[in-house]
């Protein structure tokens, strides 16, 4: 029989009739045999998501207002879907454990089981709305002592359905891990991969993929309706946030499709479906396909004559990341320059050390510029198509830069796939750069 996993957002299960709608939803196809499940988001624009209630408890002065409302939130949903009293007590239950692990000197371990308390008990509320089992996740997603992600699905042997909490796993010690955030994608996954699923759907408030993000580009848009993993993979690590990469990685291997469509369109709504290179529904005469975002890049240009002649300059430099335990996103080499890119969070604040340790490592001149933007554009055999290339650089030639002398393209590169194009811009660029992409995209189709 075929077999279904179903990822449901907090967006989805954000009230009570967002448990009632996924009922009905895994109901009505008897193929839907597992759903993951994040906690629940906002209602509305004001609400706050409980996963940030949750994190909000590291600030003693919040945590007895914020686990009142966590416990709120939940007693109503289980009250309003009619559950019975056990759930309302492991509900009061778990509101005290968080409470508990909170007392004294809050430990790093404590808050990761805090932060996992709201997958727990959205899990615990529709297991027991679907008279389904909940399986523990530790079981499913498992880590290292240290915290290290183990990306090897467990060879385990799973009930005939179940629910499961997503975002959070555990060690060989019990200790519970969290993945990153929106890391319910991954625990989806990872079911997927043990059932050997034949489909991996993700039901959110939005329909599928969209070909640029709808806050930044105007026109009306469908979601792009499929994709093949690398272009996928290269959207959602890029900032499109409908689905996590990691969770594209794992499911490549086996081959498991991936559907992405919206739980609250009509059931004839355009979805995106993430697919094999050889599936027969890719459209491969679509050179450019969607534009993915994201903010909060360093560029660090290091100037020294004759770098290029040294056999060893690449080599400090790698090692003063590998030092302050930073991975690169960008490097470019020329005679005498050297620009590399990485994301803020790897920077963790330190940028003046990185700085001075890179000079003295590499006796370079280093000039760091902040607030950069990477996008990327995805498309299929870019490689083949330079004119194309040279027209996304085109567009940009539009871009009103906060002075004349700032540049209006920092970087780019192609994949060597010819998946995609990366462009580095200002940040505050982004407004006028998305459209601007996605204006010549769009012309590709008429032309």
């Amino acid at each position: 029989m075929r077999i279904v996993v179903t990822k449901l957002g907090g967006a989805v299960l954000s009230d009570t009739e967002g448990f009632l709608r996924a009922v009905r939803l895994i109901n009505e196809d008897p193929a839907r045999k597992y759903v993951v499940v994040s906690a629940p988001g906002k209602r509305d624009r004001a609400d706050t998501k409980v996963t940030d209630l949750l994190a909000s408890l590291k600030d003693p002065a919040l945590r007895t207002e914020n686990i009142e409302r966590v416990r709120e939130r939940f007693l109503t949903i289980a009250k309003e879907l009619s559950l019975s009293e056990e759930v309302l007590e492991e509900i009061e239950t778990t509101c005290t454990a968080i409470s508990d692990q909170l007392q004294g000197e809050v430990s790093e371990g404590a808050l990761e089981f805090v932060m996992s308390r709201g997958e727990y008990l959205s899990a615990q509320i529709l297991s027991a709305a679907l008279k389904w089992p909940c399986i523990d996740p530790g079981d499913v997603v498992r880590f290292t002592t240290h915290g290290r992600f183990i990306d090897r699905p467990a060879d385990l042997s799973l009930p005939e359905r179940a629910v499961i909490p997503g975002f959070y796993g555990k060690d060989q010690n019990g200790k519970v891990w969290l993945l990153p955030r929106d890391g319910s994608d991954i625990t989806g996954a990872c079911i997927a991969v043990i059932a050997q699923a034949d489909l991996y759907e993700v039901g959110k408030d939005v329909a599928g993929i969209f070909p640029a993000n709808p806050t930044l580009v105007e026109a009306p848009q469908q979601p792009i309706r499929v994709l093949t993993y690398g272009q996928a993979e290269e959207m959602t690590y890029r900032g499109e946030s409908v689905l996590h990469d990691q969770a594209i990685s794992l499911l490549q291997g086996p081959r498991i499709p991936v559907r992405i469509f919206s739980v609250t369109s009509p059931e004839d709504s355009p979805d995106t479906y993430i697919v094999p290179e050889d599936d027969p529904r890719i459209i491969s005469d679509q050179v450019l396909i969607g534009i993915g975002e994201e903010k909060d890049f360093t560029m660090f240009e290091l100037e020294r004559a004759g770098m290029n002649a040294s056999r060893h300059f690449t080599f400090k430099l790698l090692g003063v990341l590998s030092d302050f335990s930073i991975a690169y996103d960008h490097i470019a080499t020329g005679k005498n320059v050297l620009s590399l890119v990485v994301r803020n969070k790897e920077l963790a604040g330190n940028t003046a050390e990185v700085v001075e340790a890179i000079k003295k490592a590499c006796r370079a001149e280093v000039k760091v510029t902040e607030n950069l933007a990477s996008i990327c554009v995805v498309g299929t055999h870019l490689g083949s198509h330079p004119k194309v290339i040279g027209g996304l650089l085109q567009a940009l030639e539009a871009l009103k830069t906060e002075t004349p002398s700032d540049p209006k393209i920092y970087w780019h590169e192609q994949s060597g796939t010819g998946t995609s194009i990366i462009i580095g811009v200002a940040t505050s660029s982004l407004p006028q750069a998305i459209p601007l992409l996605y204006d010549y995209m769009e012309s590709l189709k008429t032309s």
